[in-house]
């Protein structure tokens, strides 16, 4: 076999499904070697959405999702997506095909640095450049983009080395192993749970990452302690959950920083200081149980008095043995979970049209099932979605909230109907962010695939508006125009759909969701409530006296 060859069988061997890329020159001995393989190609029709939907799929399986590329401005449009996949912790290698070897010494056409350009947005960037590299690599690359935190390695292919004979020893394999806490540091994290009077957990994408619901949900019953969320870790327990509060993420005094402030311990559970800030949601400095797979970064608003590090199935098993037991949900947060718990049951009586924000998510959770994936792209939408659309089970929520890249929801969703064909599947879209990678409509629409976009259009950057509106009082240069999005979706051969009535949203997305291929529907949104909301948080959602 030639070194092209031998690194996708080690791709085959590691139970990789998909390959997403563009092809091009450079890359054609690698593809010529996938199309012989098990492997399925997945065209797309940008670079940067194949990194994307190679990251769901990472996401998703656990197993690194793979994209390709060819040299310079391929591999270069990779970057938003490979940056997008590290950031959010998600298991991803890229490849791309570069240039002979002989001719990269100096200047040469479409020659970029791609290790050294890459090496800022990954765990790990390298080139093949010996015939027994192979297999090492592909092994070292996908410990490092499993190993916690996820995230993304890059591998750079010239071409002349893609052809030659690899002389890889076969059998090279490795296991990520688990760890547990010490003792000293268990009894020490207990001591500190029950001596609080009212522990709070915030759970992050980690708890999701180590399969650690449960845990997390035990835990919280037997302390009797609300539970919040990051945007990223939305699911980590049920919105049915007797101790489910909120979720954390937006700014000023919103429920959860509410919570936060009346909590004496917060017990950070599987957080990631990418998701949400310590400064912005711990402004009191309140002490900090840490529990994560990772020591806790130095920050003065995460003011560390006990870790346990490792697993945290098994840490939060073993913890939850050595608390007390705790009879009642303290009183100021059951009576926080019943004011949110009210407003959600309120925007579904709502019948304005355009449709506010919250009515579409009524409608929305309303029409799907507990396990059908919700895929949303950065906006003003992705506010108001993380901070009150239930979620009932892990992994069918998935917002970007570490680089927060606009664009995402699209190829994401493509990529999660791929791996889970029997769920339904959501991509809640902004006009700005979908407009951003509109060209893989026609991926969906090739593939067959049933899936609904959902598209909240008021024509502008929405979520900049707002801010701008917060700060200065006034906008500027944040509005555009719009295509006819119903004959857009028409012109990809998709089905698409308008929205004229505050009640037709509902039968709509019904009908869209049990449609045999992708299906578009223009809802256009009311964003005057975001000024309303940020004059609720202003002083607090709680703040009855405001």
């Amino acid at each position: 076999m030639n070194i092209a060859e031998e690194m996708v069988q080690s791709l085959e061997e590691k139970g990789v499904r998909y390959l997403f890329g563009v092809p091009g020159e450079e890359n054609i001995d690698f593809l010529e070697a996938v199309r012989n393989s098990s492997i399925q190609f997945i065209l797309t029709r940008h670079e940067q959405t194949a990194a994307m939907m190679a990251a769901m799929v990472g996401r998703l399986t656990g197993i690194p999702g793979v994209c390709l590329s060819t040299l310079g401005p391929g591999a270069v449009n990779l970057a938003t997506g490979v940056a997008t996949a590290n950031a959010d912790g998600l298991p991803l290698i890229a490849i791309a095909g570069q240039a002979e070897t002989n001719r990269l010494h100096h200047p040469s056409h479409q020659m970029v640095d791609l290790p050294e350009f890459f090496r800022p947005i990954t765990k790990w960037s390298t080139t093949i450049r010996h015939s027994s590299a192979p297999r090492e690599t592909i092994e070292k690359a996908f410990n490092l983009a499993m190993s916690e935190k996820p995230g993304a390695v890059f591998i750079e292919l010239p071409e002349d080395l893609a052809v030659k004979e690899g002389d890889s020893v076969t059998g090279i394999a490795s296991a990520l192993g688990r760890v547990e806490a010490a003792e000293i540091d268990m009894k020490r994290a207990a001591e500190q749970i029950n001596a609080a009077e009212m522990p709070l957990i915030l759970a992050g994408a980690g708890t999701l990452r180590g399969k650690a619901s449960r845990e997390v949900a035990a835990l919280s019953e037997k302390l009797c302690a609300s539970v919040l969320e990051t945007f990223m870790g939305k699911g980590a327990v049920s919105w049915r959950l007797d101790t489910h509060l909120a979720a954390a993420g937006t700014w000023g005094r919103d429920w959860a920083d509410e919570a936060i402030d009346k909590a004496d311990l917060v017990l950070a559970i599987g957080y990631d200081y990418i998701e949400y800030s310590p400064v912005r949601w711990n402004k009191e400095r309140k002490q900090v149980v840490h529990i994560n797979w990772q020591e806790a970064e130095v920050d003065a608003h995460y003011p560390v008095v006990a870790s346990l590090i490792g697993d945290l199935s098994c840490n939060l098993a073993r913890l939850t043995e050595l608390v007390r037991e705790r009879t009642a949900l303290p009183a100021p947060f059951a009576e926080l979970r019943r004011k949110i718990r009210q407003e959600w049951e309120e925007a579904g009586q709502d019948t304005a049209f355009p449709l506010k924000p919250s009515k579409i998510l009524y409608d929305l959770r309303a029409a799907m099932n507990d396990d059908d994936l919700v895929v949303c792209d950065v906006g003003a939408h992705k506010v108001w979605l993380g901070r009150m659309f239930p979620v009932f089970a892990p992994d069918t929520c998935f917002i970007s909230n570490g680089l927060a890249t606009m664009g995402v929801a699209l190829p994401g969703a493509i990529a999660a109907k791929l791996v889970k064909p029997e769920r339904r599947v959501v991509a809640v879209c902004g006009d700005g962010g979908f407009l951003m990678n509109v060209q893989d409509l026609e991926t969906a629409a090739r593939l067959k695939l049933p899936l609904v976009i959902l598209l909240w259009r008021d024509g502008g950057y929405g979520l900049i508006e707002w801010k701008q509106l917060e700060k200065f009082r006034h906008s500027h240069h944040v509005t555009f125009g719009n295509p006819d999005f119903v004959h857009l979706a028409r012109s990809f051969g998709i089905e698409g759909c308008r929205v004229e009535k505050g009640e037709e949203l509902r039968p709509l997305l019904e009908k869209a969701l049990h449609a045999e291929g992708p299906v578009l529907i223009d809802c256009p949104v009311d964003y005057r409530e975001n000024l309303k909301l940020e004059e609720k948080i202003r002083f607090g959602c709680g703040d009855e006296t405001r």
